[in-house]
Formats: structure tokens, C-alpha cells, sequence
């Protein structure tokens, strides 16, 4: 959703925008957003969330934020958000004041202010929120499923997951063994067929096939499961997968990331479910979307940690690399007709 434009009306509004902003209503978390133009038009670069540290690990904590806020260098201020369960706002201080107060003094060193830092307990509407900076400064979470942000992503038809874990399953496998072993019977037989085919001639027509069905989808139509095989064995290819990398920048960018959740979903794990988790972790980062471009990442990875563009997507990630530093690997849109191979 980074090509929305919603205007945020103070903490409240700011709170109730977090689960929007990261995908899911999060639990024990540390929220890190960072803002471009704060002195003219603020607005939101990056949501980062990370796992609340336990004091003993705090300077991990520190180590792992401080790349991406160095990563982007129009970044002119932070705003974090703690929610933790534990908390009383008439308590002494709120909880985790001190990790707050080293992230103030580490976005001092690089000269990236630390404009605020709130904590709630949840992000439910009416849930009590405090200020880090004046114990006096406090209110209540605006309703996160009737903000602007919300509203827009729905009409948009984001999904805002309860829970990292509901997040998580959507790419988890859902098949038996008799349908893993179909496709893989089919893959192997589209393998077998493909050696004996002229190069040019396959690589124009499983390009086009993948582009006509992500475009099918957009249209709201389904998808067979024979063509979603087909699918899956073109973009095992390395030059058909970076031929379609160019849909993540597109008008149909969620129907394609809808693709590549299915074929997660659907296939057997294997070499070419890699590179189905490679294009959803590219276009769910393009567009904003980093804890479901990490946790596909994270699958990827799984299936084959020497992958060389998924440990490449990997740098990119852990260093808060933007975006738009990343959208000329779209850009350049190879020829799927040149020369074929693979980069695993």
C-alpha cells in the first residue's frame, strides 16, 4: 500500500493504522516506521516490526534496526511503536522504556531523530496508549477496522491478517500426497517435453501463458489446476522468472502475488515452488508489503539456501534496501527468448 495517500490525524489514528501498515494485528511486537519530509509533507517510507528483545538482547535489537534506517537516505525521522500485554500506563514508566531510550540515542548518532514512541497493549479500538516521551501525553486506539487506512485497503482488497500466525498459513502447503505426486508427474513430463522443443518458440509461448493468466485473474477469472502446472514449470525457468518480475510494478501486481500464493499453496516443494516464493517476495516488498515478503522469502530459503537471487533478496531485506532501489531489477525486463538456464 505504498502508493496510497491517507492522511493520519494524530496517535490514535497513527495506532490504528499500524496492523494495516504490516499486515496483521501484531502481538509483543516493536513497530518501527520511518517518514520522509517531515518538515513539509511527512510521509511513511518503511514499517519495520520486530519481536519485543529482552533487555539481554537489546543491542541485537539496535544492530538489526540500524541498516535500514542507514539503507534510505531521505529518511528524516522515526516514530516507534511498543505493544506489549505488560504495561500500566499509572505505572512507573512504561514497559521497555529503556530499549526506547537506546533506539533514541542510536537514531541521535546517525541523525535521524526519534520524533515519538508510544506504547499500547493492543491495537484494539478503545485500548488505552501511552507517550514515552511525556507520561501526561496519553489516549486510546481509534478503531483499526474503521480508519482511513483500513478503509482504503479493504476497498483495495488488502487483507489485514489477526495474527502473524493466520498470516504465515496462507503459504503453507495444502496438499496430499496423491496431489503432489500429479504434479510432480506432470512437472516432469513438461520437462521432458520442453528438451525437445525449439528455445524461442517455448520461452514466447510460457511467457505468454504466464501473463495471460495473471491477467485472467485480474479479470476475476480461475485457473485449472493443468494450466497452474504449466505456470509453475515456465517460471522455473530463470529467464521466464525475470521476465515476469515486470508484473510486480503493473496494474495487476496483486493478482499476480494471488498467483504465486496458490502455486506456494498447491505444488510440492520443490526447486520450482523456489522460484514461485522469489516473485512474491520481490513484488510483496515492491509494494509495501514486508512481513509477507519475508515470511516468502524465509520459504524460499528453506527449500534451498544457496539459491543466489534469493540470498541476493535476502541482503536486500535485512538492510532495509527501498524499494525503489530495487524496481530496476523489474525494469530492465529480460528477453525470455535469450539464452535459458537457471541460477540455482
Amino acid at each position: 500500500m505504498n502508493d496510497r495517500h491517507v492522511r493520519l490525524d494524530g496517535p490514535s489514528d497513527l495506532l490504528a493504522a499500524v496492523p494495516h501498515l504490516v499486515g496483521f494485528y501484531p502481538v509483543d511486537s516493536v513497530i518501527v516506521l520511518t517518514f520522509h519530509d517531515i518538515h513539509a509533507r511527512p510521509r511513511l517510507a518503511a514499517a519495520m516490526r520486530l519481536d519485543v528483545p529482552r533487555p539481554a538482547v537489546y543491542d541485537r535489537f539496535l544492530a538489526t534496526v540500524q541498516p535500514p534506517l542507514l539503507a534510505d537516505p531521505d529518511v528524516d525521522g522515526v516514530i516507534a511503536v511498543v505493544t506489549t500485554a505488560a504495561g500500566d500506563l499509572a505505572a512507573e514508566g512504561l514497559p521497555h522504556h529503556g530499549l526506547v531510550s537506546r533506539l533514541a540515542t542510536l537514531c541521535s548518532e546517525i541523525g535521524v531523530p526519534l520524533l515519538q514512541a508510544f506504547w499500547t497493549p493492543e491495537f484494539r479500538a478503545g485500548a488505552p496508549w501511552g507517550s514515552y516521551a511525556d507520561p501526561l501525553v496519553t489516549g486510546t486506539v481509534a478503531d483499526p477496522s474503521a480508519s482511513a487506512l483500513g478503509v482504503v485497503a479493504a476497498l483495495a482488497g488488502e487483507v489485514t491478517y489477526s495474527s502473524l500466525p493466520e498470516m504465515t498459513e496462507l503459504l503453507a502447503p495444502q496438499l496430499d500426497e496423491a496431489s503432489a505426486a500429479r504434479w510432480r508427474t506432470a512437472l516432469d513430463t513438461l520437462t521432458d517435453q520442453t528438451t525437445t522443443a525449439t528455445t524461442g518458440e517455448y520461452d514466447n509461448a510460457a511467457h505468454r501463458l504466464v501473463l495471460e493468466t495473471i491477467h485472467a485473474l485480474a479479470e476475476g477469472g480461475e485457473v485449472c489446476e493443468d494450466i497452474l502446472i504449466r505456470v509453475l514449470h515456465a517460471i522455473s525457468d530463470q529467464r521466464i522468472r525475470d521476465a515476469v518480475f515486470r508484473t510486480a510494478l503493473g496494474p495487476h501486481a496483486r493478482a499476480a502475488e494471488g498467483l504465486w500464493i496458490t502455486l506456494m499453496r498447491c505444488a510440492p516443494t520443490g526447486p520450482e515452488v523456489v522460484e514461485a516464493a522469489v516473485l512474491l517476495t520481490f513484488s510483496a516488498y515492491m509494494r509495501g508489503h514486508g512481513t509477507l515478503a519475508a515470511l516468502a522469502l524465509e520459504r524460499a530459503l528453506h527449500i534451498d539456501p544457496d539459491h543466489s537471487f534469493a540470498r541476493l533478496l535476502n541482503q536486500a531485506l535485512s538492510y532495509g534496501i527501498p524499494p525503489d532501489k530495487l524496481a530496476p531489477i523489474a525494469d530492465a525486463e529480460p528477453n525470455p527468448t535469450s539464452v535459458r538456464g537457471s541460477d540455482r
